[in-house]
Parts: structure tokens; sequence; C-alpha cells
């Protein structure tokens, strides 16, 4: 028997919602189950609709939206799995709180812990990487103190 290190997930994408990032040494899979998503891969577009999918290699900048008035739904599989699960459940508890803005995105000082806690999964393709590290090394322990954390239990399954 053979275990394969990944996460699964079934994803909801609210109309005109969406995100980018790469991720670290991972392949993504994502299977349209409804509607229709566009992705960004490496600078090509591609609209992929119900019963299609889409493979994105490890570390290629990519990202994901809902370009419809519609709901769409997708499975996401992340191989190795890494911490992709908490990852977005974080990102899924932020925002089930409300909080985070129209688009999914949490505050500039939450994304600080987000991205240092998750830094060997994805990392945000927007500024570079350099900027990423040097503003998230400053803003991250004052964001700390003020007690965002990268991770929450209340919303981890385990």
């Amino acid at each position: 028997m053979t275990y394969a290190d990944e996460v699964h997930a079934v994803g909801m994408y609210g109309p005109r919602g969406g995100g980018q990032a790469a991720a670290q040494g991972a392949m993504e899979r994502v299977d349209v189950l409804e509607g229709t998503l566009l992705f960004c891969i490496a600078g090509s577009e591609q609209t992929i609709s119900a019963g299609e999918g889409i493979t994105i290699p490890p570390g290629v900048p990519h990202w994901i939206e809902n370009p419809t008035d519609s709901d769409a739904r997708a499975t996401w599989i992340t191989r190795p799995a890494l911490e992709t699960e908490r990852f977005f459940e974080t990102l899924y508890g932020l925002a089930r709180d409300g909080k985070t803005n129209s688009m999914g995105v949490p505050s500039l000082l939450q994304v600080a812990v987000i991205a240092r806690e998750y830094r060997d999964e994805f990392v945000l393709t927007n500024p570079p990487p350099i900027v990423q590290s040097c503003v998230f090394s400053l803003l991250s322990p004052i964001a700390r103190a003020l007690g965002y954390r990268g991770r929450y239990e209340a919303y981890s399954a385990d």
C-alpha cells in the first residue's frame, strides 16, 4: 500500500473571487466541478469549466479567479501537502469570521504573519519576494504583539 503526502480540498469561489501565489515545491491539480475559473499560469491565461482540470507545476507563479457572476466549485490537490491544509483553514476561517476584505484578503498585518508562517508552502507573486521578505520580517513581530497569528487552532479540523 502506498500513501501519497497530499491534501485534497473542495473550494468555493464566489463571484469575482480569487487569489495569486506560487506553491513552493508542490504540484497543484485543480478540477472544476461547477462554474468556470480563469487561471493565469506563468503569464498564460486559460479558462477552465466544469469537467475540466489543470495542473500547476511546483514553484510556478499563478493566479486564479472566478471571472463570472456565479459561484464556482473545484477540487484542489496539492502534492506534497506540507502545511497547505492549515494554510487554507486559516484563510477560510478568517474570511468566514469577516476578517478579510471583499476579495478574501486579510489585513496587511495578518498577511505578514501568514506569509511568514507558510513561506515553505507558498509565496505571494507580488510584490517581489525580496520586498516581501523585508517588509514581512519587520511587520510580523508587530502583528504578533497585537495578537495576529499565522494559524489559529479554532480554524483547524484537528
